[in-house]
């Protein structure tokens, strides 16, 4: 695909998930808007572990196995919860994390989760 267009080098993929891909547990109301909520939120947020999967299966069958595959996401140890969908306070510790991250040198993963 690189060759197409006359890219030169090996080609780089660079995946950022504005999320952790570790199990979060917490109890559910059972009320079924409670439970049809949380069901919703679980399908988005496997959907996205599925589309990084999908994305790297796709490297691979388009003939670019030397890609270098890298992928980002929010650490599980992360366990600040937002209070609102707008938390500025939420968003000022999570920008904090990358940036040390990133000043330190981001641990790019190299394959999906769960690829070993």
């Amino acid at each position: 695909m690189a060759r197409d267009f006359d890219i030169k080098g090996a080609p780089r993929l660079f995946l950022i998930r504005k999320s952790s891909f570790d199990p979060h547990w917490e109890a559910t109301n059972q009320k079924i808007r409670h439970i049809a909520g949380k069901s919703i939120t679980l399908l988005i947020k496997n959907q996205g572990v599925g589309d990084i999967y999908r994305i790297h299966a796709a490297s691979k069958l388009h003939g670019m196995d030397g890609v270098d595959f890298n992928l980002a996401s929010i650490p599980g140890d992360f366990d600040v919860e937002s209070s609102e969908p707008f938390d500025p306070v939420y968003m000022r510790k999570l920008f904090n994390l990358g940036y040390r991250q990133a000043k330190e040198g981001y641990p790019w993963a190299k394959k999906p989760p769960a690829f070993e």
